[in-house]
C-alpha cells in the first residue's frame, strides 16, 4: 500500500509539472496608445496558476473568478499616467492532490494590483511604473470599447483560509471603456 501511495504521489507530481501555464493568449501587437487613453470599467477577472504549499511536497493549483466588479483604471495621454480605483470580490479555490486546501471570497482593491503611476506601450506590452517598479502587462485585445489584459504575479509565503505557501499565477482582466 505504501508503494501505491508513492506511485500515486509521483504520478500527480508529474501531472502538475506537465501542465504548463505557458498557454497564454497572444499579445495584440497592434494596440495603439491613443486607443488606451480613457477610463475603463472592469467587467471580468479570472486567475489560474500554481501553488506550492509549505506543508505538502507537491504543487497544486489556484483558480479564481471575479464578482461584484466595481473597479476602474484610467489612462491619461499627457502626461502618461494611470490610476486604478474601486474593488472586486475574488472567488478563490486552492487545490492540491485532489483536495481543496482553501476556498472563499476575498475583496480586492484594484489598487493592490494596479495602483497609480506612469505608463508606456510597446508592441502590445503595457509597462506600468509605480515608484520605480515596472509591472509588464500584456494587452491581448484593444478596441475602441474593449481592453483585455493578462499578467503574471508571484507572491511568496501567502496565508489564506488555512493555506500557507507560494503562488505563481496569471491574472486575466477585461475592461469596457466608459
Amino acid at each position: 500500500m505504501k508503494l501505491f501511495k508513492q506511485i500515486l504521489l509521483l504520478s500527480l507530481t508529474l501531472l502538475f509539472i506537465s501542465c504548463s501555464s505557458e498557454d497564454s493568449t497572444p499579445i495584440d501587437i497592434n494596440a495603439q496608445e491613443e486607443d488606451l487613453v480613457g477610463t475603463w470599467n472592469l467587467i471580468e477577472e479570472s486567475q489560474d496558476g500554481i501553488v506550492s504549499p509549505n506543508d505538502i511536497p507537491v504543487n497544486g493549483s489556484i483558480t479564481s473568478v471575479g464578482k461584484d466588479l466595481d473597479a476602474q483604471i484610467a489612462f491619461t495621454a499627457n502626461p502618461k499616467n494611470y490610476t486604478g480605483s474601486g474593488s472586486y470580490t475574488d472567488v478563490i479555490k486552492i487545490t492540491a492532490v485532489g483536495q481543496t486546501l482553501a476556498e472563499g471570497e476575498l475583496i480586492v482593491p484594484i489598487s493592490d494590483i494596479i495602483n497609480q503611476g506612469t505608463w508606456s506601450l510597446n508592441e502590445g506590452v503595457l509597462s506600468l511604473t509605480e515608484n520605480g517598479i515596472v509591472q509588464e502587462v500584456n494587452i491581448t485585445e484593444l478596441t475602441a470599447a474593449t481592453l483585455k489584459v493578462e499578467f503574471e504575479i508571484k507572491v511568496d509565503n501567502v496565508t489564506y483560509q488555512g493555506f500557507t505557501g507560494d503562488i505563481e499565477s496569471t491574472i486575466k482582466m477585461t475592461f469596457q471603456k466608459q
